[in-house]
């Protein structure tokens, strides 16, 4: 029917396209390999920048915790100064009240015994309004320090990471 060239040729076009397949498959292979390999190779990256961004939160972490520790340890020593300003102006209020009693039971020892205790109000009053501005500005002294603690050591991690980079 098809006589010796037909069978070649047909031969010929089953060998081709056994060819074309084999060439195909292994084509195929090489493809699949090529992106296991992109696959891998991204996995190890996105591992090694998760590490990276960890060790970093960690660090800002601590960053903040030392922050918060210094505000805590600086917001005890103004409480204490509070308590040391607040003990002095009740010394210097108690110390007036006893000159201004002194002074109503004695009137002869002083010249001007209203003078004198109107003086000692007045002191009194101003040593409360300065021990409340002192109080005012070691609060506001305080939150500064502590905001720029936290800046400074956002900032630096975020310079350190920009290096890293």
């Amino acid at each position: 029917m098809f006589g010796t060239i037909g069978l070649r040729a047909l031969l010929f076009v089953g060998f081709a396209a056994a060819l074309f397949s084999a060439g195909w498959v292994v084509n195929g292979w090489r493809h699949t390999a090529a992106t296991e390999k992109m696959v891998a190779e991204h996995s190890i990256a996105l591992q090694r920048a998760s590490e990276a961004a960890r060790k970093q939160e960690q660090l800002l972490n601590q960053k903040v915790q030392e922050v918060a520790q210094n505000a805590a340890k600086r917001q005890r020593i103004l409480e204490e100064r509070v308590a040391s300003a607040d003990l002095a102006v009740n010394g210097l209020l108690d110390d007036i009240a006893t000159a201004n009693r002194r002074a109503a039971e004695n009137p002869t020892t002083a010249t001007d015994p209203d003078a004198a205790t109107t003086a000692r109000e007045l002191l009194g009053e101003c040593a409360k309004e300065y021990s409340g501005v002192a109080k005012e500005a070691d609060r506001l002294s305080d939150t500064v320090r502590g905001l720029q603690d936290y800046a400074n050591s956002v900032g630096n991690k975020k310079a350190s990471a920009g290096e890293a980079k």
